[in-house]
């Protein structure tokens, strides 16, 4: 990991909400990942002042869990009376942080599905990692909703 590399993601979040890391998963995507959320410039860590969280999908095989995930990460608390996905939708209002999903090329669509489903809540930013298309996350988007790729 290169400072150009940080510089670039960090850029990149800045621009879009959902920016792709290429390459294997591991501690090289945290450190990057958390390193662009401390980097100091214009977009500092008071753009994450909710944090910078790691979910990893690695042993995960059904996409509908993603948003289970992701709540239980960022410790959400279970609403008996909502979806998961509007749970977490709601708990995430307001919010402003980075949420790297680690390893989720197995559950590639639904990482995607989640992401333009979280466009209500502006202040979340999605980095993820190891996604089998060249577009990752970036797939179902369009350039109008900010996404790029590291």
């Amino acid at each position: 990991m290169t400072a150009g590399d940080i510089a670039t993601l960090r850029f990149l979040l800045d621009a879009a909400r959902r920016v792709t890391i290429p390459g294997a998963p591991g501690p090289w995507h945290r450190a990057l990942a958390t390193a662009a959320a401390l980097f100091p410039g214009p977009g500092t860590a008071a753009d994450f002042p909710d944090g910078t969280w790691l979910v990893r999908l690695g042993a995960l095989t059904d996409g509908t869990l993603v948003p289970y995930m992701v709540a239980r990460a960022l410790g959400l608390p279970d609403d008996l009376g909502l979806s998961q996905l509007d749970a977490l939708r709601t708990g995430l209002r307001g919010k402003r942080l980075l949420i790297l999903l680690e390893d989720g090329g197995q559950v590639a669509e639904a990482c995607a599905d989640l992401a333009a489903e979280l466009k209500c809540c502006p202040g979340i930013r999605l980095a993820a990692s190891v996604m089998p298309s060249p577009e990752g996350l970036c797939a179902p988007c369009n350039t109008e909703e900010g996404t790029g790729a590291v």
